[in-house]
């Protein structure tokens, strides 16, 4: 079924219900970009729509459905079903959103393309979001803040929001890959210019990135190869999958530092982030090695696996309770934690008997053990003279002097009662 560009179905009570081998809906400055055959009556901007004022839009189509123009004002769960139950669901169009069904207090899209969802993405603006591909991507784009009641697909998904992003779950479940072949990329990526993420669960095989101004915030994250987190406040509970191990980042949105971050970092390969940058930090590690390459801790940040808690402290050089104290004057460092081992190249305060620290310096050397040493040598070398009987030298070696340590001379001008 194809829909010209002039083509305007309006239902003003009730719905639209539409089934067809494919669907085409027509948007004339795309078929203009694309050297597309058009008629000479139809110009830039006449595009084909489907509105219902309070009733329900529902398409299925078996192949491909290009669409573009598609509302309603139902403000209910049944607001729009688009269906392909064999084909993909693709954006045709940028003279008018793809769909719009943003009506209080519930509307809902529901949306299912069998191989695929948007390639480029579908351009939207909804309330509530329910999108699933069981053999290729989901790529949207929404214009306002989204609810998300669940996306999953087979290969990638891309979603980006204006506004705020939550709900419950977002998933890739990575049994495909390259179905779309103009941009093959995988994994899961989530950002928002504007607001927050808050998710119940994100999940995918391959790299995920989470992207907010104010903050992320994700209950359970699953990643199978990197993990990319930017906001200014981020908390996530992060299990990583496979034997290997994960990489990316932990940054504030556009890399400047983060304000505090709250993380727990799980997987048997470990983490080693290439950056992570924060004033303030928690970073709980369960299961499994952690390291970063470029590490920013402009305020306290504490580190802490079963065997070992690394504190950073840029304001109180003081010993505090930790197994490891580190200090770097707020200058980037890089650390290498495993068990009771820390290797950094960060000026180390001390370090408990029983946690081994690498440092370029050499191994445990921190500044209380080196001040310890050095008083230990001049005990010993007291002792070791006293025991010789060498005591003067024991003292000439300890205090040193040139010309008379004392004078014998009398100054009567200031002392007349020196000579009595």
């Amino acid at each position: 079924m194809t829909m010209t560009p002039e083509a305007d179905v309006h239902a003003t009570t009730l719905g639209v219900f539409l089934r067809a081998d494919g669907l085409v809906m027509q948007d004339a400055q795309r078929m203009i970009d694309k050297g597309e055959t058009l008629d000479p009556k139809y110009v830039a901007g006449d595009a084909a729509q489907i509105r219902v004022d309070v009733g329900t839009i529902d398409i299925e189509t078996v192949g491909d459905a290009l669409i573009t123009g598609i509302e309603t004002g139902n403000g209910t769960e049944s607001a729009i079903r688009v269906v392909s139950t064999a084909g993909r669901i693709l954006d045709n169009g940028d003279t008018r959103l793809d769909i719009i069904a943003d009506t209080g207090p519930a509307a809902k899209l529901t949306i299912d393309g069998k191989l695929g969802i948007g390639a480029n993405p579908l351009d939207m603006r909804l309330l509530n979001l329910q999108a699933n591909s069981d053999g290729g991507v989901v790529d949207i784009d929404v214009q306002n803040g989204v609810n998300i009641v669940s996306i999953t697909a087979a290969d990638r998904v891309w979603l980006t929001a204006g506004g705020d992003i939550t709900g419950n779950s977002v998933t890739s479940t990575g049994t495909v890959s390259g179905t779309d072949s103009a941009n093959p990329a995988t994994g899961i990526s989530i950002s928002t210019s504007t607001g927050s993420v808050d998710l119940a669960m994100v999940s995918g095989p391959r790299d995920v990135s989470i992207t907010a101004p104010v903050s992320v915030k994700v209950d359970n994250l699953g990643v199978g190869d990197s993990l990319f987190l930017a906001s200014d406040q981020i908390t996530a509970n992060v299990a990583g999958t496979g034997s290997g191990g994960h990489n990316g980042s932990v940054t504030g949105f556009g890399g400047i530092p983060a304000t505090n971050v709250n993380l727990t970092l799980s997987a048997p390969g470990g983490f080693a982030f290439d950056t992570f940058s924060a004033a303030s930090a928690t970073v709980n590690i369960p299961d499994g090695a952690f390291s970063i390459g470029h590490a920013l801790i402009l305020d306290r940040a504490t580190f802490t696996n079963p065997m070992t808690l690394v504190l950073v402290d840029q304001h109180d050089r003081s010993i505090q309770p930790a197994d490891v104290q580190l200090y770097s004057a707020g200058s980037p460092f890089s650390m290498y934690l495993n068990d009771n081992s820390l290797t950094t190249d960060s000026f180390v305060i001390h370090r408990s008997p029983q946690h081994e620290v690498i440092t370029p310096g050499g191994t445990n050397t921190s500044v209380l053990e080196q001040a310890q040493g050095d008083l230990s040598s001049i005990s010993n070398l007291e002792r070791s003279k006293k025991a010789s009987g060498e005591d003067e030298a024991l003292v000439n070696s300890l205090v040193s002097y040139e010309g008379t340590p004392v004078s014998l001379e009398c100054d009567r001008d200031n002392d007349a009662e020196c000579m009595e």
